[in-house]
C-alpha cells in the first residue's frame, strides 16, 4: 500500500463487538472524506457484496416535485461519464454471477450489489461512478419517470400502502412526514441533487460538509392525535390497526426496548393477549411492531397492533 493510500484512512476500528457464534471478521474504517466503512470477511460465502447508504430520502424531496429521490436512485443506473452505456453496470454484474438493486427510504437511499470475488474491483469501479459522474441524460430521465410511475401504479391497490399514505396525510400541515414519496410529477435540473448531501465514493468523493438532517418536531400534535379513520379496503378483509406515538428509541439500540414491548404484545403463549382474543373468536392473528421512519422523528406509527380477519 502506498503512502498516499495509507493517508486515506483517518481511523481504524478493530474491536467490533459480535456474537459468540459469529465466525466472520470485522473492521471499521473512517476515511479522511468522512466515509464510514464496515469491512466483513466471511469464509463461508462464495460471493462478494457491497452496500452503500446515502443520507438523502423522500423527506428531502421538494414539495413541488414528489418522488424525486426515488427517481434519482433509478437514474444512477443509467450511465456515468466513465461508463456511459446505460447497461454497462448491470451487464458486468450479470456476466459474473452478480446482481444489484436499490431502494429509497424516507431519510436515506441504499444501493447494493454482489458479484464473484475476483470481479469485485471491476464492479466497485463501475459502482462508485454513480456518486461521482452520473449522466442524467434527457432520454433516460423521461423513460425512468415512466418506470417509477409504473411502480406507483402497481401498488395503488395495495391496502397496506394505502393506509400508510393515510398516516402521512393525517400529519401536521407542512411536515415532511406528509410528503408523497413514490412518483415524480415533473422533472427539473436536478443533477446537483445527487451530491447535495454527503454521498460517498470511497476516497474519491468530495466531502460537501453538509449537516445531516434530522426531524425533532413530531408530525402529530394534539389536533392530529386521538382520531379514528375508517379506510375502505380493496380486498375483502377486516382488520384493526392501533397506533400511538413513542419517543425515538434508535439511540437505545443496545437494549432494543421497542422490540421488547412489541414481542410482549404479540406473544402467542397461553395467557397472552392473542390467546384470549382467539378464545373469544375475535381474531385470527395479531402483529405488533416499532417503526421509526426518520432520524429523531417521533411518529404515529411506532407501535402498531393489527388484527387480521376472523377465522
Amino acid at each position: 500500500m502506498t503512502e498516499a493510500k495509507k493517508n486515506i484512512v483517518l481511523k481504524s476500528h478493530e474491536n467490533i463487538v459480535k456474537g459468540a457464534q459469529d465466525v466472520r471478521e470485522y473492521r471499521g474504517l473512517e476515511l479522511t472524506n468522512g466515509l464510514r466503512i464496515l469491512l466483513v470477511s466471511d469464509p463461508t460465502t462464495d460471493q462478494s457484496a457491497v452496500a452503500l447508504d446515502v443520507k438523502v430520502g423522500s423527506f428531502m424531496d421538494p414539495w413541488e416535485i414528489p418522488g424525486l429521490a426515488h427517481l434519482c436512485d433509478h437514474m444512477l443506473f443509467m450511465g456515468t461519464a466513465k461508463y456511459p452505456s446505460e447497461n454497462e453496470y448491470c451487464k458486468f454484474l450479470a456476466s459474473h454471477a452478480g446482481e444489484s438493486n436499490a431502494y429509497t427510504g424516507t431519510d436515506y437511499a441504499n444501493y447494493h450489489f454482489d458479484v464473484q470475488p475476483e470481479q469485485l474491483p471491476g464492479a466497485i469501479d463501475r459502482f462508485v461512478q454513480f456518486f461521482l459522474s452520473p449522466l442524467f441524460t434527457e432520454s433516460a430521465t423521461e423513460r425512468e419517470v415512466c418506470a417509477v410511475d409504473s411502480e406507483h401504479k402497481n401498488i395503488l391497490n395495495n391496502d397496506s400502502r394505502r393506509v400508510k399514505q393515510v398516516y402521512r396525510y393525517r400529519s401536521k400541515p407542512g411536515h415532511d412526514f406528509g410528503k408523497f414519496g413514490t412518483v415524480p410529477q415533473r422533472v427539473v435540473q436536478f443533477k446537483h441533487y445527487v451530491l447535495l448531501h454527503r454521498t460517498y465514493e470511497f476516497d474519491a468523493i468530495e466531502n460537501k460538509k453538509v449537516t445531516r438532517k434530522v426531524w425533532n418536531d413530531p408530525p402529530y400534535g394534539p389536533e392530529q392525535l386521538g382520531k379514528k379513520v375508517e379506510p375502505v379496503p380493496i380486498k375483502d378483509s377486516k382488520w384493526l390497526s392501533i397506533s400511538f406515538p413513542f419517543p425515538d428509541l434508535d439511540s437505545e439500540y443496545k437494549s432494543q426496548p421497542g422490540y421488547y414491548i412489541s414481542h410482549l404484545i404479540q406473544h402467542e403463549a397461553p395467557g397472552s393477549l392473542l390467546s384470549e382474543l382467539k378464545r373469544r373468536g375475535w381474531v385470527s392473528e395479531l402483529e405488533s411492531g416499532y417503526h421509526t421512519p426518520a432520524s429523531a422523528l417521533l411518529t404515529e406509527d411506532p407501535r402498531s397492533v393489527e388484527t387480521g380477519p376472523m377465522s
